[in-house]
């Protein structure tokens, strides 16, 4: 029974999968450059820390494998930071320079990018709509897209999702133009198999300023503005490929300019995960479990 019980409980535990969702001011902001905690269901933001390094452009993305949030900034040469940042107790755990990434002027930054669960390597795109492949310590390698077959617009937000164009789940690239009405279903490579209007609710957008789902309803948060650029709204829709999936429903107004949003897992679900092993193993042994210390040399 009590075997049970804690099985049960490590279940809750691993299918909770509850997420906060993170947003990053741009330079343009009341507080540039700044990470903020923003309420899934007010829009309300909280502080969290100052960031800072880098010049123009702020993107930010989630690495399950390290559980850091990474935090892409600047694009003259020498000012192109790629950072690790732990939220749990906010730090920036690494920083250091973009490398591999070409040279495009003003238009180097990284504007969105997002974790691509098969090669394990994030998938960002430039202002200049060029794609790259980028490593968790910044390495990058230019992936396209082909000549007259990438987005036709800058693209703000990035995410994986399952659609009509992916094999294994979570292997379609929905990504959202910073100054037009458009969403892009696309390959990693930036080749545009599809486009859709960007609606916020029912009337045509202004562009996004950043694009996360939630791992666990499936649902698309995205920053949005009116077609008259009035402020910068944090609205949801589904997630789909079909033509009617983009109409945003509007949350709040954000009370400051987000330039990018990610969604960070809880804290404390892999605790209840670690804690209710160590339960398991102490029953099997009749004793407080202890791992073996290997000692190589």
């Amino acid at each position: 029974m009590i075997r049970a019980w804690v099985l049960a409980m490590m279940m809750v535990g691993a299918g909770a999968q509850g997420a906060e969702l993170y947003g990053v001011t741009g330079d343009g902001g009341t507080s540039p450059e700044t990470l903020y905690r923003i309420d899934k269901t007010t829009g309300a933001m909280t502080f969290v820390m100052n960031l800072g390094a880098g010049g123009n452009g702020e993107s930010i993305a989630y690495r399950p494998q390290d559980g850091y949030l990474y935090h892409a900034s600047g694009s003259a040469p020498g000012d192109r930071y790629w950072e690790a940042i732990g939220v749990s107790v906010p730090m920036i755990v690494a920083s250091g320079q973009l490398s591999g990434a070409p040279d495009e002027g003003a238009e180097s930054e990284i504007t969105a990018f997002t974790w691509h669960a098969g090669s394990k390597l994030h998938v960002a795109t430039t202002h200049a709509t060029t794609f790259l492949s980028v490593t968790s310590a910044g390495v990058a390698t230019v992936v396209g897209p082909p000549v007259g077959q990438g987005p036709s617009g800058t693209v703000k937000g990035l995410v994986y999702f399952q659609g009509q164009y992916s094999g294994p789940v979570y292997t379609t690239l929905m990504g959202c133009a910073a100054f037009l009405p458009r969403v892009y279903f696309m390959e990693a490579t930036g080749r545009v198999e599809d486009t859709h209007l960007l609606k916020l609710g029912g009337v045509d957008s202004g562009g996004c300023n950043g694009l996360a789902i939630d791992p666990a309803t499936g649902v698309a948060y995205v920053v949005i503005r009116p077609a008259d650029n009035s402020g910068r709204y944090l609205a949801t829709f589904t997630p789909s490929t079909a033509a009617s999936c983009c109409d945003a429903t509007p949350i709040a107004l954000l009370s400051d300019k987000v330039a990018s949003i990610a969604f960070v897992p809880e804290p404390g679900r892999t605790t209840m995960l670690a804690a209710g092993a160590l339960v398991l193993l102490t029953m099997r042994y009749g004793r407080a479990w202890r791992p073996r210390r290997c000692w190589h040399g």
